[in-house]
């Protein structure tokens, strides 16, 4: 039946008048839909008096939906006899309306048609999701690549058991990708399992996309040579440190490394070396090292360099070779605005 300490519905329908009958959870497939895609609702009902797979004449199940925490709920399913420990689902495009939507499953001994269960048993659960219109730019911000912004942090991210009193701090990393000149309002919006506690926005935050700041770098001289180097042992560019001078602007820093070759023969990257695979590395400061163990990925160096910054090298050679020729490899530097 109904929990008993708090309620499990949106609005004022009473979740439920206790009973064998009852909706166990509500389940979505997703939190957000954009405009067009297909949402799964999936309730699970519990029969308190029967064995799982048994049911009465007469215990049935509605599921309605609305497109709004105030419109109108609209049926989408009905079912005229249920079983104990059945998990019903349906799927269905939600109306294009951007915002909050609302599904509740319903379950009950010959509950009339309606969007609020009644009856001697029933029992009402409510869920929610949202939907937004992404090919308009509104909505929720992707993660890794989108326009006008995305995220490089998680996307929702979740408060976990919070008591009352505490408080929840969370920080998203946004990169902006749309037309220069363009405004948006970006915000957060959070909602929670316990339908008592409403669904809130933050404050709404202006953001103007401006056009980036130029920065230029250079590197002292651009080529290391380690001579020859016996398999298995270590070289490094201490007598050759890599200056990289920036010359406009504030910059972070990244590098990112090709495997080595010496044009028929190549060297994997790893985070150890061996058999035709070496171990390549790079530092700040010749103390924190970071390996490039996948070729062409980038790596951060440092980040708000606004004169110079050292580039430290390592190799640790292959204990085998398919040749003694000379190996090298192409280390690239990306220089971008904070």
């Amino acid at each position: 039946g109904p929990p008993e300490t708090f309620d499990n519905t949106f609005d004022s329908c009473s979740y439920g008048a206790g009973g064998r009958e009852s909706i166990d959870e509500v389940h979505l497939d997703k939190a957000e839909v954009n405009f067009g895609e297909e949402i799964e609702v999936t309730c699970d009902v519990i029969i308190k008096t029967l064995d799982c797979g048994w049911g009465y004449t007469g215990d049935n199940l509605y599921i309605y939906y609305r497109n709004s925490p105030t419109g109108a709920w609209e049926k989408k399913h009905y079912i005229s006899q249920i079983y104990s420990c059945y998990n019903y689902s349906i799927k269905f495009v939600p109306d294009n309306i951007e915002g909050e939507h609302q599904v509740r499953c319903i379950t009950g001994y010959n509950v009339p048609e309606s969007e609020c269960g009644s009856g001697v048993y029933h029992d009402n659960d409510d869920a929610n999701f949202f939907v937004y219109d992404n090919n308009s730019g509104k909505g929720k911000i992707p993660i890794d690549d989108g326009s006008p912004f995305y995220t490089t942090s998680d996307n929702p991210q979740t408060c976990p058991n919070m008591q009352s009193g505490e408080t929840c701090n969370q920080i998203w990393t946004v990169k902006a990708m749309g037309d220069i000149d363009s405004s948006w309002l970006l915000y957060t919006i959070y909602s929670s399992n316990y339908k008592v506690i409403e669904t809130e926005e933050t404050d709404k935050t202006n953001i103007t996309i401006e056009s980036p700041i130029a920065v230029s770098i250079s590197v002292s001289d651009g080529a290391v040579e380690f001579g020859t180097v016996a398999l298995g042992a270590i070289a490094d560019n201490s007598g050759d440190v890599q200056i990289i001078s920036v010359d406009s602007g504030t910059a972070d820093l990244e590098v990112r490394s090709t495997g080595f070759s010496d044009g028929a023969n190549s060297w994997a990257l790893g985070e150890s070396n061996g058999d035709y695979q070496a171990r390549w590395q790079f530092s700040p400061d010749d103390s924190a090292w970071t390996t490039f163990s996948v070729p062409d990925t980038l790596y951060n160096l440092a980040n708000n360099v606004e004169s110079t910054q050292n580039l430290h090298l390592r190799l640790t050679m292959p204990t085998a070779s398919d040749s003694s020729n000379q190996y090298s490899s192409t280390i690239t530097i990306v220089a971008t605005a904070p």
